[in-house]
């Protein structure tokens, strides 16, 4: 069991920065416009064996050219008293390729985003189990947000099984109703960009280049590997 310490509450990514963390090799990354209807969210809640909270997610396809790369669902959820603000990224097959906890308020519990607990959602899909004490590891004096986070989690994938993914298969390609957000360097440009959730706070890398093809490539390699050593050096003073 992990133990949970008081902290302050913080907001730790920006939407663009969470959906650029989920998607980073995405050329585009564009809003989900269909709504569920009210059976579907019955069918949803049903199969998470819980109700909904609030409002539905707000969801993001990502693609490369025509490849479907996955989605994003940001969402929230009450842990004790206040809500954490979260993302959670599927893979194209419906399965958990990333976490994270976008915004925490409470001033206690935290740790609910430290990559050792999120890891333990990667790979999950609406087909696995998710409990806390058995396939989720439990945080001591965070059990309230370890709990809600886990069943809206469950209730997310859920929802995907249920209304997104039939959608998402079937529809046609169509320029978005709403700009895109870019998330890969465009022919010509002359910025390669990482981000990631870093300590308490998003860590930014740009690198200026003259937008050649070596010169992407070199760039684009600096800033995996700054961004890998950060994470090594995060690990450890976690």
């Amino acid at each position: 069991m992990l133990f949970a310490t008081t902290l302050p509450a913080v907001d730790y990514l920006t939407q663009d920065e969470a959906l650029k963390l989920a998607f980073p090799d995405s050329t585009l990354i564009e809003p989900f416009a269909g709504e569920p209807t009210a059976e579907q969210l019955d069918q949803v809640a049903k199969r998470a064996k819980s109700r909904a909270q609030g409002k539905g997610p707000r969801a993001w396809v990502a693609r490369t050219r025509d490849r479907l790369d996955g989605v994003a669902l940001i969402d929230h959820v009450i842990g004790r008293t206040e809500y954490i603000t979260f993302l959670c990224a599927l893979d194209a097959s419906g399965r958990i390729r990333r976490l994270e906890v976008m915004a925490y308020r409470e001033s206690q519990g935290g740790e609910v985003r430290n990559r050792r607990f999120l890891e333990q959602f990667t790979g999950k899909g609406s087909d696995d189990p998710l409990r806390r004490g058995r396939e989720i590891t439990n945080i001591g004096g965070a059990t309230l947000s370890v709990d809600a986070l886990t069943e809206r989690t469950r209730y997310l994938l859920d929802y995907h099984a249920v209304v997104l993914a039939p959608a998402i298969s079937v529809a046609p390609a169509h320029p978005p109703a709403v700009a895109p957000i870019q998330v890969s360097p465009q022919p010509g440009a002359r910025v390669t960009q990482r981000a990631a959730a870093i300590g308490n706070s998003a860590l930014t890398i740009r690198i200026d280049h003259d937008g050649s093809d070596s010169a992407c490539r070199d760039a684009e390699s600096c800033a995996d590997a700054a961004l890998a050593l950060a994470g090594e050096r995060d690990a450890v003073l976690n």
